[in-house]
This record gives C-alpha cells, sequence and structure tokens, in this order.
C-alpha cells in the first residue's frame, strides 16, 4: 500500500482539482472543482448537475469549466490534477478529434499549458465532494460558484491543508 495525499501547489501559483461522474453510465451527471492558491487557501469552487450524462462527459465538462474560470480571473499560473487518466489520454492523443477535448486544448494553450496530472482519488477529494453536491442542486445544467468554502467541503479541505496522509493499497503484479 501507499499514502497519499494532497499537495499544495507551488507558491505565487493556483490548482484546480476537477472531477466529473454520473450515476450510472449513461446517468444522472455532475461535474465539481475547486482552485487553490499555494498555501492550500480557498479561491474558488464551482458544480453543477446533469439530468443525463456520461462519465467522460462530465470529467470533460469539469475541465472545461474550471479552466474558463481560472482564465476568466486571472487564477494563473496553474496546475490541473484529476482521478481520470482517460481524460488525460484523450487530451493528449491529438488523433482525438471531440469538440469538447478541442475545446479543452485550446483552453489549456491560452493558460499557457498547464501541467495537466493525474491524482489517486484520495488526493481528489474536494473536487469530489463538489461534483457530489452538484448532483442535489435543484438547476440542472446551471453552473454555481462559490467564492468561500461551502460548509460540505470544510473538514476536506481542512484535512488537505494539514496534509492529511490516505492509505492506499495497490494491487501486486504477478512476475512470471
Amino acid at each position: 500500500s501507499i499514502l497519499i495525499k494532497w499537495n499544495p501547489p507551488e507558491q505565487n501559483s493556483y490548482k484546480l482539482n476537477v472531477d466529473g461522474s454520473c450515476c450510472g453510465n449513461p446517468g444522472k451527471g455532475e461535474i465539481g472543482g475547486i482552485i487553490r492558491k499555494g498555501n492550500g487557501e480557498w479561491v474558488l469552487g464551482y458544480n453543477m448537475g446533469f439530468s443525463h450524462a456520461t462519465d467522460i462527459y462530465m470529467e470533460t465538462l469539469a475541465l472545461l469549466y474550471g479552466l474558463k474560470l481560472a482564465i476568466e480571473n486571472n487564477y494563473l499560473p496553474l496546475t490541473i490534477e484529476t482521478d481520470c487518466k482517460e481524460l488525460i489520454n484523450l487530451i493528449h492523443n491529438k488523433n482525438c478529434a471531440f469538440n469538447l477535448i478541442d475545446d479543452c486544448r485550446c483552453l489549456l494553450s491560452r493558460a499557457g499549458d498547464p501541467p495537466l496530472q493525474h491524482v489517486y482519488r484520495e488526493a481528489n477529494q474536494a473536487a469530489d465532494s463538489m461534483a457530489k453536491n452538484g448532483s442535489s442542486l435543484t438547476t440542472f445544467g446551471s453552473l454555481t460558484t462559490y467564492l468561500s468554502p461551502p460548509t460540505f467541503a470544510i473538514s476536506i479541505l481542512e484535512r488537505d491543508k494539514l496534509g492529511t496522509m490516505w492509505r492506499r493499497t495497490i494491487p501486486a503484479c504477478n512476475a512470471i
């Protein structure tokens, strides 16, 4: 097993954590994200619910909206983390020509091509909580932004700032 924690961005920079998911695939979907400063301090959060979507569509929209908010508010330089390897692969695969992926690539370029990194779910809990709350909103398809931390995310944010470690069991590979 390994120990995992959320790592703050460098001083004078920002970190965007994004997440999206569905209850069923396809099914009721949600996106969420959070932007924090170098000391782990809350800058901005967002979420949204959808009546019908797929997992990868939600992950992509979470990134798209997070990038738009970061650029509009000049939260740059930026590092981006997601727990969705498939999203990272789609962004980096130049043969993938889906419109939303192209939109994300364009925004990444406008943001100075920030690193897009995979993290385990345990290091992405704040974004996950934002997304999960998105499905409980009554305004489907309308982005909600948070200038201060919502109560449902405060304990996760505090654990992240304290550097709380989470144990993750990694299956051992069978050597032949």
